[in-house]
């Protein structure tokens, strides 16, 4: 499920346990011919720490579909990718 909330995109992901978990979308790239998304809980983990999900997405008839990166090299490339874009828009002062 997506919706705009004060022009932040926040899209709800179902974890393992079932438990509902609010995303803020921080940014998204394409890469070789794939679409990629950045999603920041808006609640900490169990260890009180924010982390940044990443996963491949695409636009269905049903809204987007978010599918888990499960190849290690794929991950490493575009989480290397995520972060030369974060530390950019960093730098830039857009966040």
């Amino acid at each position: 499920m997506m919706e705009n909330t004060e022009e932040q995109l926040v899209i709800t992901l179902t974890d393992q346990n079932g438990n509902n978990v609010n995303c803020s979308v921080v940014t998204t790239i394409e890469h070789n011919g794939r679409d990629y998304i950045a999603l920041l809980p808006e609640e900490a983990d169990d260890e009180g720490n924010f982390n940044i999900l990443l996963f491949r997405y695409r636009m269905a008839e049903e809204g987007i579909q978010i599918e888990n990166i499960t190849a290690d090299m794929e991950f490493d490339e575009i989480s290397s990718i995520f972060e030369q874009v974060l530390d950019n828009e960093d730098k830039n002062g857009q966040k």
